[in-house]
């Protein structure tokens, strides 16, 4: 697959990866246990998200550089880039979300996602809604009505079934909190924010959503 396609449309193939798990969760559910069908739903709700994002309607980039983290002249260029961008959704995300399918008794692998899904409620169910003064951004309904319905469940199964151990919390927010840093935090900010221009966001992916406008409007409404 030539890379700069993949570059430019890796949600879009995260979505199909997200009809085709539907479909297999659909074909197989009474084979699977219940841990298996809430990690593949699980997985399902970061392809989502991260369509929600990017693609549709998209402008998390904008959200990101110009409301969050602004920097630069050039906020196609980062700090979150193109590069950035995969290697947070899908180097690291893929493996995070992916690996409790393989092994569904490891609760602990299995929570670490859960609890990073559902902290996705701050920055969008919060700090981007008082930013921007509004109800809405791209990542609030996959939080909302994915993210934290799974992850309630996930939760609310194996403390009803006695699977949580005194350390599997602080496992999982302890794997949780190391992927944060190290697979978003700083690839973001540091690690790949070399303001190369084949890294930068593409202007259709920059004007999802409408991001520069709506704030430039918030903007002219404080002046």
């Amino acid at each position: 697959m030539n890379s700069n396609f993949y570059r430019n449309n890796w949600y879009y193939i995260g979505g199909v990866l997200f009809l085709i798990l539907g479909v297999i969760l659909a074909v197989f559910w009474n084979d699977f246990d219940v841990l298996r069908r809430l990690t593949i739903m699980s997985f399902m709700a970061v392809l989502a998200h991260e369509f929600e994002e990017y693609g549709f309607p998209g402008g998390f980039p904008s959200m990101y550089n110009l409301v969050f983290r602004p920097s630069g002249d050039n906020p196609a260029l980062g700090p979150l880039n193109q590069k950035s961008a995969i290697f947070a959704n899908v180097t690291i995300a893929y493996p995070l979300w992916g690996l409790p399918i393989l092994f569904p008794d490891v609760i602990w692998l299995g929570l670490a996602p859960i609890l990073f899904g559902m902290g996705q409620i701050i920055l969008h169910g919060i700090q981007f809604n008082i930013k921007m003064r509004s109800i809405y951004n791209p990542g609030v309904f996959t939080t909302v009505f994915m993210f934290w319905p799974v992850g309630v469940y996930y939760i609310h199964y194996i403390y009803t079934n006695g699977l949580i151990e005194w350390w599997t919390f602080p496992v999982a927010i302890v794997l949780f909190i190391v992927t944060l840093i190290f697979g978003v935090s700083l690839p973001v900010t540091n690690w790949f924010n070399r303001k190369d221009p084949k890294d930068a966001f593409s202007e259709k992916e920059m004007s999802r959503f409408g991001v520069a406008e709506k704030l430039q409007k918030l903007h002219s409404k404080k002046v």
